[in-house]
């Protein structure tokens, strides 16, 4: 995984690789002192089918679940 320290004396930011046992161990410095982890919020993909590119598809498809033809089919998916 990859860990973000700051330095508070000169605000530098170093990325540092490490196993997630190894980061409470880890202490990277910079200007002769301790860095201080930094958190921030993880980054968030938005899957295909709910990006705006494809929302007249989705459209499509709630409608067609709709349709009295995937009833139809549900029932008979649910009477085998």
């Amino acid at each position: 995984m990859r860990y973000d320290f700051q330095c508070d004396v000169c605000g530098a930011v170093k990325e540092v690789s490490a196993h997630h046992s190894e980061i409470g161990s880890l202490t990277p410095e910079c200007c002769l002192v301790a860095m201080r982890r930094v958190y921030s919020a993880p980054a968030f993909i938005m899957p295909a089918h709910m990006q705006d590119q494809n929302r007249d598809g989705v459209l499509r498809h709630r409608e067609w679940l709709k349709s009295p033809e995937a009833k139809k089919m549900d029932l008979e998916k649910a009477s085998d």
